[in-house]
């Protein structure tokens, strides 16, 4: 012990700059991800709709399609109710495995931006990763799109070995096993699995090697059994669903494809994924610069340039053919290995004279979304916190009182009414002008039955109104008078009590259609049976 003591300033002296370099990267940008999850946000519409599903759910009805519109790789589902189990149904929990797939990808980043081009290159890398808005912003979502991102690198890596290591028997079941448990855990390891392959046994068939291309269709093998099994498992039944291809449709190339089209439609993808969710500033020269990166891979290594680029050569000929949208969240993946390429950059020039004005140039691209990040720590993004209005409602509605959340309101009420104890009797919706002129304030006044009634609104806008708290608030003050309010950004609890004078004279005029309100019963949620802490402590939610 004394001996190893004694030797570990000279070890530590014997690290390189790079290496320190990524350690910083590792230890801040996890620092980063860890506050986020520890602030503890409240789940918003879509994480709060997974969550349900994941709590609400045990492992063999996950095989089933999931419920509000939602879509997950099985594997990534069993291990966040696996996580659940044992750490209770919490935040904390849920976000767990996104945080852990978002620290891993910074230093996987490394990793493969070491072995493409040089340790430096993967310093840089691990430090755009650690500093990528999406990438932190994912790590603490309870959604798939951090695993996916991870996911994405360990397939690379994987595949960079077998390329370096053809004939080794263990390098190429680890290939296949890796393959096979990503397809189980991410949509587009598939896509990323299929291309890798592909280009490993262009590089064996190029060399003639008949002994490494046999190995290769073994793994393909491998990888095509449990691909066509996953599909039917997981992913066929989201194609049937039109809720989802309408919001995927902008991801899709434009049919009918000509040559004119397709060009404008992928210069455009590639522009909007560089910037959203790339981080990075000017989508065009960001573009450029990243193709720069891939020519300094390229130079030493084409076999490994061509891994890099791979996944995002089959992305597009995929959303060609409307089998994967290349958008939004849903190409995250994809963003690693644009960082990686854009690291590359400052190995374009082996004379080292342009490592200073690739370095500026990374700055530029890549410093405001580095800045909205470490910003971010401070002022974190604020989000509907509707656990705190729940908890609210819960501790101060009295015997008699009636719940009624918005129609907005519906996926975080659902998760969280069993843990907090809430149970809404109805649902308030926006109806046509048609319907307002007949039904809908006497349908508000009928249900509440004279009495008061707790109104629950928690949605942090997007497509809806930028006024629409606000506007229904109003509408409620012309039915019933407002007792009391609680207000926790882009939410609410407003106590109304119907059996009193309203607090308005007349209701506001409608505004993007939203005329009036309606009010049906909501069917009851059921317990998850649950307990919100670890190993069986706390509430039973």
């Amino acid at each position: 012990m004394i001996r190893a003591w004694k030797a570990l300033p000279s070890r530590v002296a014997a690290v390189s700059t790079p290496m320190w370099v990524t350690l910083t990267a590792l230890a801040f940008g996890g620092a980063i991800r860890v506050l986020h999850v520890l602030a503890r946000p409240s789940l918003w519409t879509d994480e709060a709709a997974l969550a349900t599903n994941i709590v609400q759910r045990g492992f063999s009805e996950l095989l089933d399609p999931l419920a509000s519109n939602q879509g997950a790789p099985v594997l990534f589902l069993w291990v966040q109710r696996a996580v659940v189990l044992v750490a209770g149904n919490n935040e904390y929990a849920l976000r767990l495995v996104p945080l852990l797939a978002g620290i891993a990808t910074i230093g996987l980043a490394f990793l493969i931006g070491r072995r493409l081009v040089s340790p430096w290159v993967g310093a840089v890398a691990a430090v755009l990763v650690a500093l990528s808005p999406s990438l932190v912003r994912y790590s603490w979502e309870v959604k798939q799109y951090s695993s996916d991102a991870a996911l994405t690198l360990v397939l690379v890596l994987l595949a960079l070995h077998a390329a370096e290591r053809p004939h080794d028997a263990r390098t190429l079941a680890r290939l296949a096993g890796g393959g096979v448990l990503a397809m189980w855990a991410s949509h587009p390891a598939a896509l990323t699995a299929a291309a890798l392959g592909l280009i490993l046994a262009a590089g064996r068939v190029h060399r003639r090697d008949r002994t490494g291309v046999l190995g290769l269709m073994a793994v393909g093998a491998t990888w095509t059994i449990s691909a066509t099994i996953a599909w039917f498992v997981s992913f066929d039944e989201l194609g049937g669903n039109q809720f989802l291809r309408d919001y995927w449709d902008d991801g899709f190339a434009p049919q009918p494809l000509s040559p004119g089209s397709f060009v404008a439609w992928l210069a455009r993808a590639l522009v909007d994924i560089a910037e959203d969710p790339g981080g990075l500033a000017f989508g065009v020269i960001a573009i450029a610069a990243a193709v720069g990166g891939l020519v300094a891979v390229a130079r030493r290594r084409p076999l490994h340039g061509a891994q890099l680029v791979a996944p995002g050569v089959a992305a597009v000929i995929a959303a060609s053919l409307g089998g994967f949208p290349l958008m939004g969240r849903m190409a995250l993946f994809l963003v690693p290995l644009l960082l990686l390429a854009l690291a590359a950059l400052v190995e374009l020039d082996r004379s080292g004279r342009w490592t200073v004005a690739a370095s500026l140039l990374i700055v530029v691209l890549a410093g405001g979304g580095a800045r909205d990040v470490v910003v971010g720590v401070v002022d974190p993004p604020r989000r509907a916190e509707s656990r705190a209005v729940f908890e609210h409602v819960a501790a101060h509605m009295e015997p008699g009182d009636q719940v009624w959340i918005h129609d907005v309101t519906v996926e975080t009420y659902r998760y969280y009414a069993p843990i907090v104890g809430v149970s809404a009797d109805a649902r308030t919706r926006w109806l046509d002008e048609e319907t307002c002129a007949t039904a809908a304030p006497s349908s508000l006044h009928t249900a509440a039955e004279g009495g008061r009634v707790w109104v629950v609104f928690a949605y942090t806008l997007s497509t809806r109104p930028d006024d629409e708290a606000e506007l229904l608030r109003r509408h409620l003050d012309a039915q019933a008078q407002r007792v009391a309010s609680f207000d926790r950004h882009d939410a609410f609890a407003t106590l109304y009590d119907f059996g009193s004078a309203p607090s308005a004279e007349a209701a506001p005029p409608a505004v993007d259609g939203l005329a009036c309100l309606g009010v049906s019963p909501e069917d009851p949620t059921p317990p998850t049976g649950l307990a919100t802490g670890p190993f069986g402590t706390g509430s039973s939610s």
